[in-house]
């Protein structure tokens, strides 16, 4: 393992040799400086003043796409009479980049650059060559086609806002003011940002603020989900109260595009950094999943025993292969799993959030609301359960915590009362070990954040613990 200031522990990949060079920060505003001072439209434009990783993508042996905030000094702008302003601007770009091994990062150049032409700084497109980096600027994404309108808000309000205005608040409001916001970015898979409309109504002196969600994503799920948010925030569930939903406003199947009203409540990730997450608040939680497990829809099946299984041997693979030193306990811990899949009860009853975790969870005084929804499928209840008390064990490793196993059991208990299901706490204890595997440990390494593969070794031994029985006798 190769260790830099970013506290990021990179893994040693023949396929990648310049990997660890992704990962330090300095050494890419270097690259960066002199690939686009090289470049006609950049040379004496701008001084790269730094840059730092928002996200990370790691496939071993594959590819690592890194997602950069990189920060700019922009030059003087000419002043009258030829003289130009003394004083400069500062201004950020986001960066994709994308590192394969050199031939095929040439080939993929050579590819794209056919439709990325234009004088534009820093450039829509570019190569490291020495070390087989593809460039793009944001808001081109080589997969997400309709990025840029997204993320420009004068199309935005010209075209998309004025008809979800009139469908939501109705003809006689008008849009008075659009302020674009970058929520967050997936290079190559999906992009979400916050549109802050300020409107005003025609026929009396009254304005509202209003705060909408879009979401481009790399595939075609857009109208199916659409429909299923719609399902869901008109369920039972939803008008009683026990689980609170996104409002959808609008699908955009053509551009790959869902937006959805904003909820003014802060997440459960929040609220568990401050320590302020109780009992009584986890069983709102517990009902709230349950709620969303036991609203029948018609959805494919996104879990069952052939995908938990792929899922196990591509995180051993992934894990072995990122760090050898474990290779041992992960073998071990995935043939167990493997081992005993076959009396673990996979049938899918259950509606499932595909994507849930504590900051898909919205939390106010009166609802717990569930976000994040273009995942959503059938299966085993228990398995997403299970996912939700890995991320505990998680952030319980993550701080050197010793894992508090009553707690996380009581979770799984708030929920076997909310969902009045009795829970086999074998089968549970089966889907935590196998969420902290295939999900927790697998991410320590397609993420590379500071600190994960340091905590790999105590992943594991909760993911034994688990396996081995410690959530107790019984979550009921």
């Amino acid at each position: 393992m190769i260790s830099h200031s970013t506290d990021r522990r990179v893994p040693a990949d023949r396929a990648l040799p310049h990997l660890a060079q992704l990962f330090d920060v300095q050494a890419m505003k270097r690259s960066l400086a002199a690939e686009w001072a090289g470049d006609v439209a950049g040379a004496a434009v701008a001084q790269v003043l730094g840059c730092e990783i928002e996200r990370v993508k790691y496939r071993p042996g594959r590819n690592c796409v890194v997602g950069y905030r990189v920060r700019l000094q922009m030059p003087s702008r000419p002043g009258g009479a030829g003289r130009r302003r003394a004083a400069q601007r500062i201004a950020v770009a986001r960066i994709s980049a994308a590192m394969y091994p050199a031939v095929e990062a040439e080939a993929r150049f050579e590819r794209a650059r056919q439709s990325s032409a234009g004088p534009e700084f820093p450039p829509r497109l570019s190569l490291l060559r020495d070390a087989g980096v593809l460039l793009w600027r944001f808001p081109h994404d080589r997969k997400l086609a309709a990025l840029p309108q997204l993320s420009d808000s004068a199309w935005l309000r010209r075209t998309w806002l004025p008809e979800m205005v009139a469908a939501r608040w109705g003809e006689d409001w008008r849009i008075a003011g659009v302020r674009n916001e970058l929520i967050g970015y997936f290079p190559d898979h999906s992009a979400t940002l916050r549109s802050r409309l300020r409107l005003l109504q025609n026929s009396r002196d009254r304005s509202r603020l209003w705060n909408i969600y879009g979401k481009v994503r790399y595939d075609d799920s857009g109208e199916e989900v659409f429909a299923s948010m719609a399902a869901l925030f008109d369920s039972e569930a939803s008008r009683e109260g026990i689980v609170g939903y996104a409002r959808p406003l609008a699908s955009y199947p053509a551009e790959r595009v869902l937006w959805q009203e904003g909820i003014d409540a802060p997440t459960l990730d929040r609220q568990l950094l401050a320590g302020s997450v109780d009992s009584a608040q986890w069983a709102r939680i517990a009902r709230a999943v349950a709620g969303l497990h036991g609203t029948a829809l018609a959805l494919a099946p996104s879990m069952n025993r052939a995908t938990l299984q792929a899922d196990i041997e591509r995180a051993a693979a992934t894990l072995i292969a990122a760090a050898p030193t474990a290779a041992g306990d992960v073998q071990s811990l995935a043939s167990d799993l493997e081992r005993r899949i076959g009396s673990v009860d996979l049938a899918p009853r259950a509606t499932l959030h595909g994507d849930l975790h504590s900051k898909n969870i919205l939390m106010d005084a009166r609802r717990v609301h569930l976000i994040d929804l273009d995942r959503l499928g059938s299966g085993p209840a228990l398995a997403e359960l299970g996912s939700l008390l890995a991320e505990l064990v998680l952030r319980d490793c993550l701080a050197g915590r010793s894992l508090d196993w009553s707690r996380i059991s009581g979770v799984a208990t708030e929920y076997s009362f909310a969902s009045s299901a009795r829970i086999d706490v074998g089968d549970l204890g089966w889907q935590v070990a196998a969420a902290l595997l295939r999900e927790r440990a697998y991410r320590c390494v397609t993420s590379l954040k500071p600190g994960r593969l340091e905590i790999l070794p105590a992943l594991l031994a909760a993911a034994r613990a688990a396996l081995e029985g410690a959530l107790g006798k019984e979550a009921r």
